[in-house]
Order: structure tokens, then sequence, then C-alpha cells
């Protein structure tokens, strides 16, 4: 883009490292919850009978399995998003209006009825 003539330029960078950082951390954090808790629900229990006879009960806590699923399921797919939010910069041009000195007030284009072109541009970059 070329700037011809007197312009007023502004820029404003947003950076999101904060949010990809929190991303990998609660993907991380919530996976190595999950898992835990997965391990957790199994419960195993020895039992012996009034003959002496021993044998190892193995039992599911249902609902700590299904929270750990969940926990690595939900902090996989919002880490996710986190992780891969992009920064932004926007920059805008706008051309600074001289005032006008003598008879003509107005511009050429609106003294025959014309519409004014319009001025200043915006551009948007994402990467």
């Amino acid at each position: 883009m070329v700037i011809d003539g007197p312009s007023t330029i502004h820029a404003h960078y947003v950076d999101r490292g904060g949010l990809r950082a929190a991303g990998w951390v609660l993907s991380i954090a919530g996976t190595i919850g999950g898992v835990v808790m997965i391990i957790a629900s199994e419960n195993s229990q020895n039992i012996c009978d009034t003959f002496g006879n021993c044998y190892t009960h193995d039992s599911i806590n249902g609902p700590l399995l299904a929270g750990g699923i969940g926990v690595i399921l939900v902090s996989g797919i919002v880490g996710t998003v986190l992780a891969f939010q992009r920064d932004e910069a926007h920059i805008t041009v706008e051309p600074l209006r001289l005032p006008v000195v003598g008879a003509l007030k107005e511009s050429p284009l609106a003294a025959i009825g014309a519409e004014a072109p319009p001025q200043g541009a915006a551009l948007s970059l994402r990467f």
C-alpha cells in the first residue's frame, strides 16, 4: 500500500500467547488428572472365606471412571481450542484533512452533486 499525502497510521497488536500457554497446561494437566481418576476407579480386595480360601475381588467405581474419561475429553477439547489461538495485528490508515483556504469550502465532486470518494483504508493481518 502506498500512502500518498499526510495520514495517520494506527496499529494494534493482539498477543494471545497467554491463551496458548494456558491451553497446553490445561490439556496436559487434564490428561494426567483423568488418567489418575481412571486408575483410582479400580478397586481390588482380597477376600478370604471361613475355610481359608482367598481370592481377589475386582470392582470398578463407575462414576469415577466416567468422570476421568470426561475430564480427559473436555480438557483436551478446550485445551486444543486455546492452544491454537492466533495473534492479530490491525493497521488503520486515515488521511488527514487539511482546512480549505479560500472560497471553495466543499470538494469539487460535492459541488456537482456527486458523492465524495471513500477516505481512508483498513488492513487486518492474522498470523
